[in-house]
This record gives structure tokens, C-alpha cells and sequence, in this order.
């Protein structure tokens, strides 16, 4: 006898079941990431966001979609994150996840969702409903110069723990880049802020222009700028020397950036931090478009495709 699959939100009273499903599908996640997404770190989270199907009263499968606001200039759109795509082994291949999609996109558009985005190495699984590849990250890897000059720095900025607090909120939101997510405070305390720490990252800041962060990867040794954010060249330039100059000092030959810089071009990044030996494209990220006209669909793609868009590390659903 066959199944019946009973497809529904999950309830308030079934979201520790939800996070026992993902923590046993995606176990290399560290602990306590998924509760995340019921907690103040998500203060966008509504009921209905968790599609779940279930079988003989238990959870075997869900999506998630996790509400992202994007800012550009005076307007706002709605980006539904696609996260948590989990089904059980014993029931897989049965249509079950393709099937949530869809109840998934349907929410989307009537409740007047703009785009969407998952990151995903399965595109084929996604494409089927119109979701594409879009290389939205440009990571750049430089070999390091043997001596990043640093007498430009100001002694009196130094670096310490990643801590988000007002002054780097302030930077944040007056310095906004294309299509920035509009990071609540509870967003930046509770998700921005937990990823940090899992980097054990370390931050510079200079007050109401820029700061900078940084960490070290343990697999290579090789420090990455995970995010920046600058009020104009100069304090761009300034934010990437000093975190050049930090990895050096950290005993990293390269430095990863996770994005492309809005500011400085090729040319003053190879004169003055060294030469760029990668350009990684992101081949993960898909999205699709809910509700957008054509052209305003192109432009925001553009921006991401360009690197003039970013979601930053921390950001990631």
C-alpha cells in the first residue's frame, strides 16, 4: 500500500522536529544553526514559511523560505531565500521536494514576493521551475606583495574581536552597495553575528566611514575579507591595505575578498596589494523571478553578475 504523503506548514509546536530533520540531513552544519531560523534571528519569520509533508504523523520532508528585504535606493524588494530543501533517504525520489517547490512559489507569488534565490550545486532539480544559475560572487585570490605598505593607517584603529554593535550597524546601512539586505538589528545580532563568531573573525573599523573583516581559514591558513563596507576610494583603499597587511602579519601569503571592490579597480588592487592569481565565480547561487518586470528582473541580476551586488558571507540562508 502506498503512502500517503499529507502536505502542510509546519507549526509552532513542530519546529524542533523541522530542525532535527535538517540537523540529520545536513550534519556538517555546526550546532545551533538551524534554530536560527526560529529565532529573533529571523524576525521576518511568519507561520506558513516551513512547507513540510508528512507521513503517518512524521516530518519527511521540507522547504523553507526565508523572507530577505533588498534595498536600492528608495525601494524595496522582497527576496524569498529558498533554505533547508531536506527530504529523508527512504523518501526520496518520489517527487515529494519538486512538490513543496512548487507550494513554495505559489506562496511567493501570491504574497507578492519579488525573486528568489537557493544556493545549490543541483540545478537541474531547481531549473524545472524556472530557477537559473546566476555567478552572483566573484571571489578574488591575491598572492600578497612581500611588504603591503601600511603607513597610511591610523595607530589609534586597531583590530578586535567581530562584534556587531551601533557604530558597525550605522556603517552598514549609510554606505549601502546595490540591492543591500536590509539587515534589522535582530538580523545582525542574532544571524550576522553567530557567523562571525563561528569564524572566529576579527574586525577594523574606522568610526562613521568603513570597516573591514577578516578571518583565517584553518584548512590552508589563507585569510579571507569576508565583508566590507567604505564611504568612498579612500577609505576603501585604506580598509583593504590594513587587512592585507593584517594577513601578512597572520602569516598568510594570500587573502581571499569575497567580493569585487566598488571602488578600487584591477590595476591599484595589483599595485598596492599584489597580484590577483584567482577570480572564483560563484556556481552555486539560482534565481528566479516572482513578480518583477523584465528590465527591473535584468537590472537587479546585473548588479549581483557585475559584483556590484553582494550577499555577504554572513547573510548566507
Amino acid at each position: 500500500m502506498t503512502a500517503v504523503i499529507d502536505y502542510r506548514p509546519v507549526n509552532e509546536n513542530e519546529q524542533q522536529q523541522a530542525i532535527s530533520l535538517w540537523e540529520q540531513i545536513f550534519p556538517q552544519f555546526p550546532s545551533g544553526f538551524f534554530s536560527r531560523y526560529y529565532s529573533s534571528a529571523a524576525p521576518s519569520y511568519r507561520f506558513g514559511d516551513t512547507l513540510g509533508a508528512w507521513c503517518n504523523g512524521s516530518l519527511v520532508s521540507t522547504v523553507h523560505i526565508h523572507r530577505l528585504p533588498l534595498c536600492n535606493g528608495n525601494e524595496t524588494y522582497v527576496c524569498g531565500g529558498i533554505a533547508c530543501v531536506a527530504t529523508l533517504p527512504e523518501y526520496r525520489e518520489r517527487g515529494i521536494s519538486r512538490y513543496l517547490l512548487g507550494q513554495a512559489i505559489d506562496k511567493m507569488k501570491n504574497e507578492s514576493y519579488h525573486i528568489s534565490m537557493l544556493n545549490s550545486l543541483r540545478h537541474s532539480h531547481y531549473s524545472y521551475i524556472g530557477f537559473q544559475h546566476c555567478s552572483f560572487s566573484r571571489q578574488l585570490v591575491i598572492d600578497l606583495n612581500e611588504n603591503v605598505d601600511d603607513a597610511s593607517i591610523s595607530p589609534n584603529c586597531i583590530w578586535k574581536t567581530a562584534q556587531v554593535d551601533e557604530e558597525i550597524i550605522n556603517i552598514y546601512s549609510k554606505q549601502p552597495r546595490p540591492f543591500q539586505l536590509n539587515r534589522s538589528r535582530e538580523h545582525f545580532k542574532g544571524w550576522v553575528n553567530w557567523n562571525w563568531q563561528q569564524d572566529k573573525a576579527i574586525v577594523y573599523v574606522i568610526p562613521e566611514e568603513g570597516y573591514i573583516v577578516l578571518s583565517k581559514n584553518n584548512d590552508d591558513g589563507v585569510c579571507s575579507v569576508s565583508e566590507w563596507q567604505a564611504k568612498n576610494r579612500e577609505i576603501e583603499e585604506k580598509l583593504l591595505v590594513r587587512a592585507s597587511y593584517k594577513a601578512q602579519q597572520l602569516n598568510s601569503k594570500q587573502i581571499r575578498l569575497a567580493a569585487t571592490p566598488i571602488f578600487v579597480d584591477q590595476r591599484w588592487i595589483e599595485k598596492n596589494l599584489g597580484r590577483i592569481v584567482t577570480i572564483v565565480e560563484d556556481d552555486t547561487t539560482m534565481i528566479r523571478n516572482i513578480n518583477l518586470t523584465m528590465d527591473q528582473f535584468e537590472k537587479l541580476t546585473a548588479s549581483y553578475t557585475t559584483g556590484e551586488a553582494i550577499m555577504w558571507p554572513a547573510d548566507y540562508f
